[in-house]
């Protein structure tokens, strides 16, 4: 088992291994032989496209050499959940599974070499299960890259844990919830600690490997990222045009009658029907625009296209819109669903909490980075910790506001409101920048050593600090150019 690392530009140890999928492959192909055999699990949709296309587009593999099983892919599903051995036969040499992969699924036919990627969508016992569909493989390289530092959740011990469950009842009844329900210690304990999981998904990987596997060899690898990303482009650019080529009406059809793809045009049927739905006036123009001939406007409809098919980047903008301008329907509609079945785990109730300390602590007033120039961080303008005034400020105003304190059981010190307010900045689309900044300190602290090996001391220290861009600025070049079209369509909808 190799446990890969890669080293950023500065010789750090890096939190991005994109790429290391194309390095893997330069080794595994050239030099392999033709019964050769290869599989890549991954927990990412978007990688394992951009895996299989650079397979075949880049390698040189036929399209009969590699099979791609993922919820886009309908028809080889159905040909290979229940026979994998006899789907993959004399021919494959490469296999590419995504959680799609059902539960129980084994292949039982040997591969040379596997590689996992796993981006922190799944847990670290089901990324060591999609590894173990595999029985026979001679050997394994996992990719788990670590997330950034300050993000880390705090020790969370059974006295805290019982501390917190004994407030959850008045989190619940704050927002009209019913009490009670044997279901609600579970809620609070499987959020928190799915937050830990995503937060510490590289460390848990390693611990399993490590308990299930007789060694785990560390190994550093050079990661392509500027060809990966050029990839991923390419496969976001062929989704968006699968989208906008789509029968619209047909995928209509099969949701209405609540049908699933049989088919892999299928897919891109319902997706345009699903978006449609979505952003009518949007996408009646893309498709106009796609159809018009005209390579510049095609181009464009397919960029437009490209940003709203990024789910996560137009529900945090959504999420902003509903927080930074309330509307009493919105807000009634979002208060009657916490009647119904709630608990701490509910999305309807996580927006509900957001949006509460969002308007209330204004947090908008954080977001003071602009794109252009120089980007200074300035812990006295718009740069922030625990220990900056603005966020002391804001966590006294927290203190005495009764209704946010009953919506955030978890909260006890500053440092946990600091991390609670990034998670809600986070949740509203603000894009973040952090780093470390020297700031003035109470005592001498250590500022490396003379040319005779003594320790110096200086009056400052580094110290890491957070800053979020304007959400007019928080997203791609072409996200922030086309802000204005772009959150007029969401109001819209």
């Amino acid at each position: 088992m190799k446990w890969i690392e890669t080293r950023t530009k500065a010789g750090d140890i890096s939190f991005d291994h994109s790429g290391v999928a194309l390095t893997i492959f330069d080794s595994w192909f050239p030099v392999s032989k033709p019964d050769d055999r290869y599989i890549v699990v991954t927990d990412n949709r978007v990688a394992a496209k951009s895996v299989y296309e650079w397979a075949i587009r880049v390698i040189g593999l036929k399209e009969s050499e590699v099979i791609l099983v993922c919820s886009e892919t309908p028809e080889q599903n159905r040909l290979f959940m229940p026979d994998p051995d006899g789907c993959i036969g004399e021919g494959v040499r490469l296999v590419i599974l995504t959680p799609t992969a059902q539960s129980g699924l084994d292949i039982q036919i040997p591969f040379t070499a596997g590689l996992g990627l796993f981006c922190g969508v799944v847990p670290g016992t089901q990324a060591l299960q999609l590894i173990g569909r595999a029985r026979q493989c001679g050997e394994w390289f996992v990719s788990a890259p670590r997330r950034a530092i300050d993000e880390g959740e705090g020790a969370f011990d059974e006295v805290k844990l019982q501390r917190c469950l004994s407030r959850l009842p008045e989190a619940l009844q704050e927002v009209g919830a019913a009490i009670g329900k044997k279901s609600d210690g579970w809620a609070f304990w499987q959020r928190e600690i799915g937050k830990i999981w995503q937060q510490f998904n590289s460390e848990a990987i390693h611990w399993l490997l490590k308990k299930y596997y007789a060694s785990v060899e560390t190994v550093e690898l050079m990661a392509r990222r500027q060809d990966f990303k050029r990839q991923v482009s390419k496969v976001k650019t062929r989704e968006a045009e699968q989208v906008l080529s789509g029968n619209g009406e047909h995928g209509a059809s099969l949701r209405e009658d609540e049908k699933l793809p049989y088919y892999d045009s299928e897919v891109w049927d319902y997706k345009l029907a699903e978006e449609t739905e979505k952003y009518p006036k949007v996408y009646a123009a893309l498709i106009d625009a796609y159809e018009s001939g005209d390579e510049a406007t095609r181009e464009d409809a397919i960029i437009t296209t490209k940003t709203f098919l990024n789910k996560r980047q137009m529900d945090s903008l959504k999420n902003y819109i509903q927080a930074e301008e309330p509307n009493e329907d919105d807000d009634q509609a979002l208060q009657e669903r916490q009647a119904g079945y709630t608990n701490y785990s509910s999305s309807h109730f996580k927006k509900l909490q957001y949006q509460e300390l969002y308007r209330s602590l204004g947090l908008v007033s954080l977001a003071k980075l602009k794109r252009g120039g120089k980007l200074n961080l300035d812990p006295n303008e718009n740069a922030f910790n625990e220990n900056t005034p603005r966020i002391q400020k804001l966590w006294q105003s927290f203190q005495k506001n009764s209704r946010l304190r009953n919506l955030f059981p978890i909260v006890e010190t500053i440092q946990d409101f600091f991390k609670v307010v990034k998670s809600a900045m986070s949740y509203l689309g603000f894009q973040k920048q952090g780093g470390t900044v020297r700031v003035k300190v109470d005592q001498p602290a250590p500022n490396g050593t003379d040319r005779n090996g003594q320790q110096r001391f200086s009056n400052t220290a580094p110290k890491y600090f957070v800053g979020w861009f304007i959400r007019a600025e928080s997203g791609t070049k072409f996200f922030c150019e086309n802000f204005e079209m772009i959150i007029k369509a969401v109001r819209d909808r």
